[in-house]
């Protein structure tokens, strides 16, 4: 299992702290993912487009968190095929 976690800024002109964290099998260069947030950075979409945006680009398990108007928004992404015991 590798664990990538980076933290970005999303929105203009004042950015929202968003921090995201992948679970994988896969390896990811860290670079993709610095690239992929980094152009979300200038976006005003809401977190939950976000969160599919990057699931869909790089699958794994992710969870995402920020906060907005005093809100704080976690959402979870993973693979259709994962089962819970």
């Amino acid at each position: 299992m590798n664990i990538y976690e980076i933290a970005f800024q999303v929105g203009q002109p004042i950015g929202i702290a968003h921090r995201l964290t992948i679970e994988t099998a896969q390896v990811i260069p860290a670079e993709e993912i610095a690239i992929a947030t980094g152009a979300i950075a200038s976006s005003n979409c809401e977190p939950e487009v976000i969160a599919d945006v990057l699931a869909k680009r790089f699958g794994g398990r992710q969870t995402m968190t920020c906060e907005r108007h005093g809100v704080t928004i976690t959402t979870v992404r993973e693979p259709p095929d994962v089962t819970y015991l």
